[in-house]
């Protein structure tokens, strides 16, 4: 981009990076990084309308919104499922540790040489929301960037099943990706084989019985266990995978 543009912009933090590489020898934090780079990689080679930038536990997620509303409503909702994939694969992919992903999604001015000069209202407001507002391994969108009402509008008028939709409304107000909706076909329904709910829940209770002990950290990953769920209650066929109490 040549001049700042209204932008859909996420900033996206890694969790316990910190602490991970306080723990652990450069090589093997290198070899984090690497195997995260690649990941996204994959995902930004599919989607070229939408770019990416990746420096230590930040990564930078952003498109310029489009003057037709119906083609700007595709590239929302392709943007929302790009965060919610690498949401879905920090979490269970087993070079990528199990740390999660935490952030904000906001829309507005933007601008990225598309190498290492990065700025803009957007990016600083999504800053602060992650910061202050996010708290959990969730990646919450700011009401203005969620101007189709995506939770409301589409749950309604496109799925048969709410757990469909690309966002969720937490019980404390805020918008969230709704990243487990990636786990299903393109038809809203189930995949024959429950692998990728299986590799969610694995992950999610290796995490709580790893941060026993500090109830700071242990929460959010409680967190992670009543999205989970409230997921797998969606689907009768998802029962037997609920994380117990």
């Amino acid at each position: 981009m040549d001049t700042p543009r209204e932008c859909y912009v996420a900033f996206l933090d890694i969790m316990g990076f910190a602490k991970f590489v306080e723990n652990n020898d450069s090589d093997v934090v290198l070899k984090y990084l690497s195997n995260f780079t690649t990941v996204n990689s994959v995902f930004d080679s599919i989607t070229p309308d939408i770019n990416s930038s990746v420096f230590s536990d930040t990564i930078a997620i952003y498109a310029p919104t489009l003057a037709d509303e119906k083609k700007d409503l595709e590239r929302y909702m392709g943007f929302l499922r790009y965060v919610g994939m690498l949401q879905y694969q920090s979490i269970t992919a087993p070079n990528l540790m199990g740390m999660p992903l935490r952030g904000a999604i906001t829309r507005g001015e933007f601008y990225s040489n598309n190498k290492d000069i990065l700025f803009g209202k957007a990016w600083v407001e999504a800053f602060y929301l992650e910061r202050d507002k996010a708290i959990y391994p969730r990646v919450i969108v700011k009401n203005e960037a969620n101007k189709y009402n995506c939770v409301l509008t589409l749950a309604k008028d496109k799925f048969s099943n709410y757990r469909e939709a690309p966002l969720r409304q937490d019980t404390d107000g805020e918008l969230h990706c709704n990243y487990l909706n990636n786990i299903l076909d393109a038809d809203g329904n189930l995949p024959k084989y429950p692998l990728f709910i299986s590799d969610h829940k694995n992950s999610v209770e290796k995490s709580l019985e790893a941060t026993k002990g500090n109830d700071k950290i242990n929460a959010k990953y409680r967190w992670a266990k009543e999205y989970h769920n409230w997921f797998c209650l969606g689907y009768g066929g998802l029962k037997d995978y609920l994380i117990a109490d």
